[in-house]
């Protein structure tokens, strides 16, 4: 099938570079020469192998794990002679053979929000795996990227840690107290302690014009294997304080990148976004 539609686009490319039509600007294949054209659908094609081969490869696995992939129906005879069926769990998930699907409907964009406390939530968008323990939020994607959103009582606190341009820390009169404070004494002190940490690149984050808090990212170890981390606090309400961190096993990769900051982007104290710079 797939070799089939990448010859179909093979002709569609050479029809289109046979015509005497102005190329469309904003068309890329429409200002390639037939020459260019054909390099391209030979690159495809070649992917096509590739991915042909892999899926040849995951078929011998399962097969060799015993697991059927033509004919493995998730309802079957339960076998005591009564006619009776049932669904088969594979690691106690059901799949089902048909969606259960309203006629004509498509899947809507998420507008939902997640709140982790009542004045601070989040919105993670397609593909994350939420789960909620009292005002802990653990996120799970797809695509490997874990994380946790932690929301914290500063009821009673000193004062210390406040992030302002400017400000007297009670204990030691005369100090002045910034944002960095809290990058030197908590950020820096965490990211120096993880395993083989790399240099820590250090933002600051913001409600509105306000500056709220300090986030790092850096590289660390997991289990030996590289792995890339993203770690923030801030305070959100008079009352309150946020942490969260992020990461993912593997080399540089920019999606994933793209997944945390979304995801970070999209907290909110009261309904304003939390800002990166």
């Amino acid at each position: 099938m797939k070799r089939r539609l990448v010859a179909v686009l093979m002709l569609s490319l050479l029809v289109i570079g046979g015509c005497g039509e102005k190329a469309d600007p904003n068309d890329p294949y429409a200002a390639m020469s037939k020459s260019e054209l054909l390099d391209n659908c030979r690159q495809l094609s070649e992917e096509v192998k590739v991915t042909t081969t892999q899926l040849d490869s995951l078929k011998e696995a399962v097969a060799g794990a015993g697991i059927s992939i033509e004919n493995s129906p998730s309802i079957e005879d339960i076998g005591d002679g009564t006619g009776r069926m049932t669904f088969k769990a594979v690691d106690g998930v059901i799949t089902f053979d048909s969606e259960f699907v309203y006629p004509e409907s498509a899947e809507a964009a998420n507008t939902s929000s997640i709140n982790i406390s009542q004045n601070i939530s989040c919105k993670p968008y397609q593909n994350w795996t939420v789960q909620q323990k009292g005002v802990v939020t653990e996120l799970n994607h797809a695509s490997g990227v874990v994380g946790k959103i932690t929301v914290g009582s500063l009821q009673g606190a000193s004062g210390m840690y406040e992030v302002t341009e400017e400000q007297e820390w009670n204990g030691e009169s005369g100090q002045q107290i910034t944002v960095d404070s809290l990058q030197s004494k908590v950020a820096e002190p965490w990211f120096n302690s993880l395993a083989n940490v790399g240099d820590v690149q250090y933002s600051r984050l913001y409600l509105e014009s306000q500056w709220v808090g300090v986030q790092g990212s850096t590289t660390t170890l997991v289990n030996g294997t590289e792995s890339h981390i993203v770690a923030g606090m801030f305070k959100g309400t008079a009352d309150e304080s946020c942490q969260y961190v992020f990461m993912y096993v593997g080399t540089f990769d920019s999606l994933k990148e793209e997944y945390m900051a979304n995801l970070i982007r999209s907290i909110q104290v009261q309904e304003i976004s939390l800002l990166v710079d």
